[in-house]
């Protein structure tokens, strides 16, 4: 029965794709040019006025940010937060229009981007990992890539990560592939290394942290590579988890083996903080593991939670020593960072179940857990719980016209989140003075769903589409 429901699921999961095509024109400034030409012909006192402008301009267009390591939900922890966003506010959201789209690729665009540098790195379901100009390209609305991979075995739901100038990618033929983040000499690249296969699909984004990149699959293993790869591809793994999959027979798990048939092609991506890994798994638990393994090729979990009520594919965020993670059965659980006494550990609070399951990865911000449902909705929550087992949100939205699988991201106190309706949203991550919240901002309906999770730097927001493209809003 339980494998029917989920088929079920994942047969009316996809039946929501719809694939409309919508571009917005926009045609790039040249500021500095136009800056440094002025500066040519004004006076000596004109210039000591426009200097200053200059050099705030010059930066800003220069700078998109800095290439450190970056991956789904930002960083390692998943906190999908970007404290040094600016431009982008509660105040000037608003006045967000569109930037530009990148051509179409081969396949939809489950990824969500990842900017490093002045390049935006983003993969598709055709298979290949594409990188893009951030500032987009000149006098063009539609953009090509810089330069794209050669296709892998199999489609690319994960998204990349970046970290010491290389980009990682998961793909569903069974490996993890690395890549030199500024190309090659041809417009398609090959990967720097790739993995031995490895056990399972592989729909899991990868994590970069202390020079280890971690996978989830979808058989319930974890792998850890070193992220400096091994000197002769095929690299193996430094450690591989036992299998994440609780012994059946109590009526909490899922049948064993799993199958494809059993999930979405979806699984949570591990997040790191502190030397430990964090992972959610289709047998409804939460495990945790040692960074570094374990001394063997094979490593069991430091701890592991009980179950939830239903499979967890969100992705857990890690911040003030707390963990939280979606679960299919509707609600967001919160348990210790540091594990219990005796595991299994139960969580610290839940929240009331939401309408709806949740596949969405939480978002965490000045003490605030934000998570969007099937439900069509957005909801915050304290992250010190309410005192009891089970807590109201502090404030949710309004319905948007379809589910939320979109990962809301923070940035400049703005939440930011895509929906199936095919709309990005952004609302005032403080809430509003009466729930249900209206957003600040809505973006025109793009070609289809969204499911990335969108991307602020530095007064651009980046997200994918089901429509096989990409896109970039900005203010004017």
């Amino acid at each position: 029965m339980q494998q029917a429901r989920h088929q079920l699921w994942h047969d009316y999961r996809f039946r929501l794709r719809l694939m409309l095509v919508r571009q917005r024109s926009y045609h790039y400034k040249k500021w500095t040019m136009l800056l440094v030409s002025l500066l040519v012909v004004v006076s000596v006192a004109a210039t000591v006025i426009l200097l200053p402008r200059f050099v705030t301009s010059l930066t800003v267009h220069s700078n998109v940010q800095p290439a450190q390591a970056t991956m789904f939900g930002s960083d390692a922890q998943h906190t999908h937060t970007n404290t040094a966003e600016h431009l982008l506010t509660s105040r000037t959201v608003s006045h967000l229009t569109a930037d530009w789209t990148s051509v179409p690729t081969g396949g939809s665009l489950f990824s969500s981007p990842v900017v490093a540098g002045e390049v935006v790195y983003s993969t598709s379901l055709d298979g290949r990992l594409y990188a893009y100009n951030a500032a987009g390209c000149e006098q063009q609305s539609s953009c090509a890539p810089l330069w794209s991979s050669v296709p892998t075995g199999d489609r690319i739901y994960s998204s990349p990560a970046f970290a010491n100038g290389v980009v990682y990618v998961s793909s569903s033929d069974h490996h993890l592939y690395a890549y030199k983040a500024d190309g090659c000499d041809r417009s398609s690249c090959t990967p720097l290394w790739s993995s031995t296969v490895i056990q399972g699909l592989a729909p899991s984004s990868p994590t970069v942290s202390d020079n280890i990149v971690f996978i989830g699959t979808s058989s319930g293993f974890l792998f850890a590579f070193n992220a400096t790869g091994c000197g002769r591809s095929p690299c193996s793994p430094l450690w591989t988890s036992t299998p994440m999959r609780a012994s059946c027979g109590q009526g909490n798990c899922l049948p064993l083996p799993l199958t494809v048939q059993t999930h979405s092609n979806f699984s949570s991506s591990p997040a790191v903080a502190n030397g430990i890994v964090y992972i959610g798994s289709f047998d409804r638990r939460l495990y945790a593991f040692n960074e570094t393994g374990c001394g063997q090729a094979t490593c069991p979990p430091l701890w592991n939670t009980t179950p939830t009520q239903d499979v967890i594919t969100s992705s857990p965020a890690v911040a003030n020593g707390l963990i939280f993670v979606g679960s299919l059965d509707g609600q967001i659980y919160t348990f210790s960072a540091s594990g219990c006494a005796s595991s299994p550990c139960a969580p610290l609070w839940a929240s009331v179940p939401t309408g709806g399951p949740i596949e969405s990865s939480p978002a965490v911000a000045d003490d605030v857990v934000y998570v969007g449902s099937w439900d069509h909705m957005l909801y915050a929550f304290d992250i010190a719980g309410c005192g009891y087992s089970l807590c109201q949100p502090l404030w949710a939205s309004t319905p948007t016209q379809s589910i939320l699988e979109s990962s809301p991201t923070v940035a400049g106190g703005v939440i930011y989140v895509g929906s199936v309706d095919e709309h990005l949203y952004a609302f005032n991550a403080a809430g509003c003075h009466a729930t249900p919240c209206t957003p600040l901002w809505t973006s025109p309906p793009v070609g289809g769903a969204i499911e990335s999770s969108p991307v602020v730097v530095n007064g651009v927001v980046y997200i994918g589409s089901l429509d096989h493209k990409l896109y970039a809003f900005h203010l004017p």
